[in-house]
């Protein structure tokens, strides 16, 4: 069985992993490459980062809630029967 910790954790590098996917692909040109190297080490840009991973955290952390309402209620419908 999974502990809360480990379970946060798991959410929380899946939302960094979704966040990484998205927005720090580097192109292949270079010099928008390096001005966006110079976007990307800025205090807004991880400022952003942290905040989108907090948000895809949730969205997360809802679907996950969601399926395992779906699964307690399939449960509780095949008891039922």
């Amino acid at each position: 069985m999974i502990n809360e910790d480990d379970f946060k954790a798991m959410i929380h590098d899946e939302a960094a992993e979704k966040f990484s996917s998205k927005w720090e692909m580097l192109p292949s040109d270079g010099d928008i490459r390096q001005a966006y190297q110079a976007v990307m080490n800025t205090s807004e840009f991880k400022h952003f980062k942290e905040l989108m991973i907090e948000e895809n955290e949730k969205v997360i952390t809802r679907n996950v809630l969601h399926s395992l309402e779906g699964v307690r209620q399939i449960i509780k419908r095949a008891g039922e029967e």
